[in-house]
Formats: structure tokens, sequence, C-alpha cells
């Protein structure tokens, strides 16, 4: 595996443990695609070596030499004049280029101690919006931004060859960086894999009227820098993380500031209910270029500082533990290749995704929820504690992922966000993973250009989902209890699944029914199951003792009642492996399960381990019913949709869940999950017609306003299903092409009828499915 995986660089002979950048901005006003820029690199030499591997992109390294260093007290003079010292070693300098290292070379031994890498390079500016690296954007200049403050004054007498006698049209360039997963090696030549940690501190220069933001906060105010038109930036020195998370800008801007208080608790990893010892302030800003759409309105910047806010004390007392953030930035970039980044202390996102309006649309406004409360998770699970390996990928993006939707839901409630995550995310990631696109969640990479191939709907949704089915087994309380745990146990290091499951297995008891064992195989295969469940009534044992025992003559009518009732439910299911559209095929060994039963006549929830291909379940009814009685008891596998699982059932079962639809007894959630099923199955040849037919009518012939979000989310579903397959269906069943009208004639009916009510509807909701209702008119009419 090792020799596989070359493109890593292995540690036993040189660790990095101190990364100080310098870089030149003060040209970026002169259309340059350069800039100049040096690192002095503090490593530790482990074992003697002529050699220094490290990962570049760059095509100009000017010049490399090590320097041993004599004083290590004496740090700051040393770095101050390593340029300058005579026991420097020179390197000589060669590159692979399929592997992006760069390789430096001495004559002589570096011998077991301490040293400075000192290098000389340009950094290319990238000014391709879909590539990763030192990005080039421009904004276009407003009369607006000529205002006192000196962040967001631009000098309109620089040279720049833009310029144009009309201001207004004028675009000033900036610099933001993008670095995951492993491009901050076109920044500088860098040890870019996720297990080692280095410090950085940042020094830049840049053009006047310009500010420049970075991971940590700015030592002091910045200076005039020799005699250039530019000022310096010096920052204070980070806490060790990962290369991915370096970041800096360079641009005008303008701030909206929040101070955040958060409880700083004791230091303690064995236990959790930590006590709170004192608080500390962190400061938050909202960053964003000069516009006159806000340039005096602050409120902008309100919703993303509250959410900001909640998520920073949300994670800190849910986790009992401090991220160790001296400030946090939000900044608002147009054409971000990626929707947010979560850079330690400077989150970056994609313009018009941070800031809100009073025309932003109420989804929109859900979205930039998520995805602040995403990047803030973040500087815990990915930034405080990184993965040792990019397969464990999942693990800091599906953890994002499925906590995102819990500090959503605990800030706004009336949002109902969990059924966004069914529709966002399960729904999405049940699709893909039955396709030939599907891959496992955790999937090894070979290659630099392979770590970027599995940043997907599988790694984060599916992840997301998985970690969901541990939560429910455990129980949210105890499941937040231990990944705390694992935060604290592994703070500043780099960690695998194994540690996560380690702290798992702490919570662990037989009633909960965790299995680390369930959980490897999900994440080992790609795909999913679809439970074929055929339910019927039964008599346990008890009960046949009780109608077999001798009666006398009173006793005949109680024999009678005994001879038609049953205490028995029970669910024989077959496991198959789903396929998208196609009937199900096979499976060499089962999924292993946990799946949460809903029984119409008892309050509890049934909870059963599936794990076998055929298993049969026997659920014990407190009263015994007859068989009237059944036909109103309806069953629901599944409740709320936590295992990541298709479920059909027989054509008895799905009426009397159509019916509990109708009668409103079904939860939104557990409705939404019955129609992605049903839709499903009957994609993959698996579920009559006449079934499809009435669970969508009956969801149709609900009430719009009050079931908006089913409606939506059901009319979603019909457009999308195959039609062609069920006119084929239709003729086939009934040879008959006229019945196409009986099958079609229903919905044409009812869509007309909520066509005019959504048309009176404001709601984002009642928008699309007015324009999807609209398109279905003018697709089918002339069926």
């Amino acid at each position: 595996m090792e020799n596989e995986l070359n493109y890593l660089i292995n540690t036993d002979s040189i660790l990095p443990k101190e990364y100080y950048l310098s870089f030149d901005c003060s040209n970026l006003l002169n259309n340059t695609e350069f800039i100049n820029g040096n690192s002095k690199t503090i490593i530790e030499i482990l074992k003697q070596t002529k050699t220094i591997e490290l990962h570049s992109q760059l095509s100009n390294i000017k010049s490399a030499k090590f320097i041993p260093i004599l004083n290590i007290e004496n740090l700051e003079n040393e770095l101050l004049n390593a340029n300058i010292n005579e026991n420097a070693l020179i390197a000589n300098i060669s590159i692979n280029l399929d592997l992006e290292k760069l390789i430096f070379s001495f004559e002589k031994q570096l011998e077991i101690g301490t040293g400075i890498l000192l290098i000389y390079f340009e950094t290319k500016i990238i000014a391709n919006d879909k590539r990763n690296g030192l990005l080039l954007r421009y904004y276009k200049v407003e009369q607006v931004v000529q205002e006192k403050e000196n962040q967001i004054t631009i000098d309109q007498n620089n040279n720049n060859n833009n310029n144009n006698n009309n201001n207004n049209n004028q675009q000033i360039p900036f610099l933001v960086t993008q670095f995951e997963p492993c491009d901050a090696r076109r920044l500088f030549p860098c040890w870019d894999q996720p297990n080692i940690r280095c410090s950085v501190k940042f020094e830049l220069i840049v053009p006047n009227g310009y500010q420049a933001i970075c991971n940590t906060p700015q030592i002091g105010s910045s200076s005039q820098y020799s005699d250039l038109n530019a000022l310096k930036f010096i920052f204070e020195k980070s806490v060790p993380f990962p290369s991915y998370l370096i970041a800096f800008a360079v641009a005008p801007l303008m701030f909206f500031e929040r101070k955040v208080t958060l409880p700083i608790y004791e230091q303690s990893i064995l236990q959790n209910d930590l006590k709170s010892i004192a608080n500390r302030d962190i400061n938050v800003r909202v960053c964003a270029l000069p516009s006159s759409d806000y340039l005096h309105d602050p409120t902008v910047a309100e919703f993303a500082l509250d959410v900001a806010q909640f998520a920073l004390e949300f994670y800190t007392t849910k986790f009992q533990l401090d991220c160790s953030l001296k400030k946090l930035d939000l900044l608002s970039v147009p054409k971000l290749p990626s929707l947010g980044m979560e850079n330690w202390g400077l989150n970056t996102f994609l313009e018009d995704f941070l800031l809100t309006f009073p025309t932003t649309h109420l989804s929109r406004t859900q979205r930039i929820a998520r995805l602040i409360c995403h990047e803030i998770g973040h500087q815990w699970f990915g930034n405080l504690v990184t993965v040792n390996a990019w397969r464990f990928l999942w693990l800091k993006e599906g953890m994002a992922r499925f906590l995102e939707y819990n500090v959503v839901t605990t800030q706004f409630p009336e949002w109902d966000y969990w059924n966004h995550f069914y529709t966002e995310i399960v729904i999405p990631v049940l699709n893909l993973d039955e396709t030939l696109q599907a891959h496992p969640v955790e999937a090894e990479v070979y290659s630099p250009k392979e770590i970027t191939k599995i940043y997907d709907q599988i790694t984060y949704g599916k992840g997301a989902c998985i970690l969901r089915m541990i939560a429910n087994m455990l129980g949210i309380d105890n499941f937040i209890n231990a990944v705390g745990f694992y935060l604290r146990q592994n703070s500043f290091n780099c960690t695998s699944k194994n540690n996560l499951f380690s702290a798992l297995n702490l919570y662990k008891t037989d009633s909960n029914l965790f299995n680390e064992k369930m959980i490897e195989d999900f994440l080992a295969r790609s795909g999913h199951a679809i439970l074929l469940t055929n339910i019927s009534l039964a008599k346990s044992k008890n009960l046949e003792q009780l109608k077999n025992k001798d009666l006398n003559k009173t006793e005949i009518e109680t024999e009678t009642e005994i001879e038609t009732l049953y205490d028995l439910i029970v669910i024989d299911l077959e496991q198959k492996l789903a396929i998208k559209n196609k009937e199900p095929s096979n499976l060499t060994h089962a999924f292993e399960l946990v799946i949460d039963i809903k029984i119409k006549s008892q309050n509890k929830l049934n909870r059963f381990k599936i794990d076998q291909l055929s298993n049969r379940i026997e659920i014990n009814l407190e009263t015994p019913i007859n068989n009237q009685h059944f036909t109103d008891e309806w069953i629901k596998l599944n409740w709320q949709n936590v295992a990541f699982v298709r479920i059909n059932y027989d054509n008895e079962s799905w009426q009397k869940l159509i019916k509990a639809i109708a009668t409103n007894q079904i939860t939104t959630l557990d409705c939404l999950g019955l129609i992605a099923d049903a839709t499903a199955a009957f994609n993959m040849n698996l579920l009559d017609q006449s079934i499809i037919h009435s669970l969508f009518i009956t969801i149709f012939q609900l009430k719009i306003q009050t079931n908006i979000v089913i409606w939506h989310f059901a009319l979603t579903n019909f457009l999308n299903m195959n039609f062609e397959k069920t006119i084929e269906r239709n003729n086939n069943n009934n040879n008959n092409n006229n019945d196409n009208d009986n099958f079609y004639g229903p919905y044409f009916l009812l869509f007309e009828e909520n066509l005019k009510i959504v048309t009176q509807l404001r709601s984002e909701d009642a928008q699309q499915i007015k324009k999807m209702l609209e398109s279905y008119f003018l697709k089918f009419n002339n069926h």
C-alpha cells in the first residue's frame, strides 16, 4: 500500500514544524501573472539525510538552502538572518511532475537537529474560475467606494492598465486562496497532505488602499512598505494545522463585526459534564467587497453573524471544547471554486451565499445558514482534529454535513429542517448509490488528481446518513458526548475512523444495538438494499395454549372469540440490491441494518436488527386483534427514514399506509419516505401501477396549503417517473390505449384545480409547484 501511495511524503527523516511565509503582492494592479514569495520552514531532521522532499506545483523555484539552527532559543534572529547565514547548505533542485514533488539534494549530510529551509520562488496567479490556488478575481468599482476609512478606499491613481476615464467601469483585481484538498503546493513548496500539521505566520505586502486578512489576527497596524506605494501586514503565528487550511486574501474590504463570548472548559478528556471555568471573547467578522447595495446597511450581515454566533456557541457547549480560534472571518468571494471553505479562522463563501437582503428567498437563507454551520463545524472536526488520510474524508465532511442540520434545526425549529435533510441529502444519495457511479464511502486514492473525485455526494451525503444511523442507535445525546470525547482526546492531532469508533463504543449497550462491524460494512461497500416485505398476523404460543385448553360449555363464546384473535404481527423480509430503474439483483451477503418500526396501535417504536438476506420479525401485540381490526393496523418500517435502505411493502400494507396518509396519521418526514420508496419500487418493476396511482391521487387530494412540502416532493417524484414505462405497463395490462385517459385524467383535474390555488400563494414551494404544473400540462397535454 505504501508503494501505491507514493504521492505522499514520508516524515520518518524530516518533520516540518512551522511555516514563515512572505508574499509581495504590491504589483497586483499591474496585470502581473506572478507574485514573489519566500518561505522559511522550521524542520526537524530525525535521521541523517541528503535530501528533502516537498510538494510543489510551482514552475519557478529561484533558490533553496538549509540553515542549521545553532541556538533554538534565539529563533527570531536565526529567521531574520537566515539569508546571510554562512553555514547555509545550497540545494540542488529537481522536480517530479507526476507526483507533484520537489526534491532538494545536498552535497553534505543534514545532521539530526533543527534547521531552517529557506526557499525563494514565484507563485502563479490563477485566473481560471474552476481551479484552486492563489486566485485572481475582479470586482467593479463604484463611486460610493470613495470613503474615509482606509479599508474601503481605492487609490485611483495607481497604474492599472485596465483603467479608463469612467471609474464606474473599472475592474479592480484582488487575491484570495482556495487549496483543499491539495493545492497549497500551488502557493509555496510545502508538505501538502492532511496528516502533517504545521503552524504558519504570514507577512503580506499589498497595494495602498487594500486590506490583507489571513488565518490569524493582524499584529498592530499596517505600515508603509519601503518607497513602494504599498503596505505591509504582519500576522500572528497560528496553531498547527494542515496546509490545505492555509488562507489569505488581499482586497479592498469592508467589515461587519460582532464580539462573541464563549465558555472555556476544564482540561479533561475523561468525562462529559465538564465545568466551564472561564469565558473568552472572539471577534467574528463578515468581510465583503465594497458595494452600494450595503455600504451603509449593516443589516445585510446580521443573519450571517447570528448564525455564526449560534454555531460557535452550539459546538463549543455541546462538545465542551474550545476550538482555539482567536478570530473568525467570513469572507464573501465572487467565483469561488466551491460554495464554501473552512480555512482556519478565515472561512470563505461564494458570493450570494453569505449576505442576505429583504429580497433573499427563504430557500437561499436556509442554504446560507446550513453552509455557515457546515464551515464553522469544521473548525472542530477537520481543523482541530484532522483525518490522517483522504480515504477518511467522510469523517470530517460527513460529520459536518450531519451536524449542520442539527444546528440549523436547533436554531430554527420552525423550518422542520430534518425534512430537508431527507429531500436534499438522503434522496439524492440513494439515487446515486443505485448507479454505476457509486463508490464506497471509504475510498482509497492513488494520486493527487483522484482526491477531488471523492468530494461528492457519496462522501458527504452517505457519510452523513451513516452517522445519522449511529446517532439514532446511540441516541443523539450519547452521540454528541462521544464526538466531544473523540475531539478532546485527539485535539491538534490526526485520526482515523478507529479513533471515532473507540469513542462511540463507550456508549454502546445491548439495547441500542450499535455495531461497529455494521458501520464498517456500510463504509466499505457501495450500493444499498431494498427490503421486500410481507406483513401478516399470527398467534403466539401463549395464545395457542389458551385456545387449546379444556373449556366448559359456559366458555364456548370465549373459545370462538380466541379462535379469531391474533397477538403477533409477522414481517417477512428479503434483501435485494437496489438498482435505479431496474429490477433489484441478488446480494451475496446482507447489509446489517437497525430498523425502527411504527405500528398504528402502539405508542412505542419497535427496534430490530436485520442481518440476513431473509429475516422474519415478530412483534407482540399487547391486545390481540382479529382480521377486521387488522385492516386498519398500518405498519411503517424505517420510521423517520433513518436507516439507509429502501422499503417495499405488499399491496395490502401499501393500501393501509396510503389510507393513513389521507387521514394525516403519518408524519411529514415518513410521508416523504413512503413517496420516495414507492416511486423507486415502481421504477424497479416491484410495485403495481394501481398502488402508485392510489398513492399519488391520495396525496394530490390533500389540501395543498397545509401540505405543501409533501405536495412539492410528490409532484417532483411524479414528474420524474418513467412515463413511457407507465404507459407501456398500462397498455400491456389493459390492451386499450383509451385507458391512458383513465390513468392521467384524475391528475389533470387535480392539477388544474391546484394550479389555481398555488397561483394565489407566494411561498417559494408554491411558485415552484406552479412552474412544475405548467410544465406538466405543456409536456403531456397531447398524450
